[in-house]
């Protein structure tokens, strides 16, 4: 038994020395962060299992024992700050375990800001266009607009969600606290335009793969058909400019040397 309970624990160790060392880090931040959200749940849970009625008989009684606890009758004192003892237990666990779920909390208003502004600003501009000119857009052709110009905002324009974390949101730097800095540096590391490109390719995949799903094998769209196509553009959209951006970097036009070739062009005589 001894040799094989060994040898169990070698092919552990091997199997373990065989992940690097940013996988091991990555493996370790996603458990933790997956157990912050298991809280995160099981916390609004069971804050909606609790009743208004309830909640209101906790209070009363805590405040009456707390009122207790400040007379001078030293006979029921030992016995009142026990039972206040007990009493605060509910609330130690909650602060626990607001702690323990505060960087997933950061992580997720980090990404719902960043989701509300994005794609909230093209929202509102394509629907005054709408109303100023009467132009009567669709919902499919409001939908297509907002997701690609959200898209192309969170990716390709970071200034526009440093703005958000800094300026615009609860997660920035009030200068009250010792830890909003650290919030606001944890938000702004992880909105950073590459993890917005993977969140919204991942997002994309997982809808089209669901979309397919359906259409092959009912025959029946995800949404409508028109919302449906509406997405698909919207991301094809995205990639294409996604791609035109990047190719523009590889492009051997200069402006100042294309100019001087233009002029010398137009100037230049036999």
């Amino acid at each position: 038994m001894g040799k094989q309970e060994q040898n169990i624990d070698s092919k552990k160790d091997k199997w373990w020395n065989r992940i690097s060392e940013n996988n091991k880090v990555s493996l370790i931040v996603l458990g933790i962060l997956v157990f912050e959200v298991f809280l995160l749940v099981l916390f609004w849970w069971i804050v909606d299992l609790i009743t208004l009625k309830y909640f209101l008989i906790y209070v009363f009684t805590s405040l009456i024992i707390f009122l207790l606890c400040d007379t001078r009758v030293q006979k029921c004192n030992k016995i009142i700050r026990k039972i206040w003892l007990i009493l605060l237990l509910p609330m130690d666990f909650i602060f626990m375990g607001y702690k323990l779920i505060f960087p997933a909390f950061t992580i997720l208003m980090s990404y719902l800001m960043v989701t509300i502004y994005s794609l909230g600003f093209p929202l509102v501009i394509i629907k005054a266009i709408d109303y100023l000119f009467n132009l009567n857009f669709s919902t499919s052709t409001i939908i297509f607009i907002t997701l690609t110009l959200g898209a192309i905002l969170c990716v390709h324009r970071p200034n526009f969600i440093q703005w958000i974390i800094k300026k615009q949101s609860p997660l920035k730097d009030w200068g009250e606290h010792k830890y909003e800095p650290i919030m606001q540096e944890l938000a702004l590391y992880v909105t950073h335009k590459n993890n917005i490109n993977f969140l919204i390719y991942t997002a994309y995949f997982v809808f089209f793969t669901i979309s397919g799903f359906m259409e092959i094998q009912y025959n029946e769209a995800l949404i409508s058909q028109d919302l449906d196509k509406a997405v698909l553009k919207a991301f094809l959209v995205f990639v294409a400019y996604s791609n035109m951006v990047g190719k523009s970097k590889e492009v051997e036009v200069k402006s100042k040397p294309l100019l001087d070739k233009i002029i010398k062009l137009i100037t230049i005589h036999d």
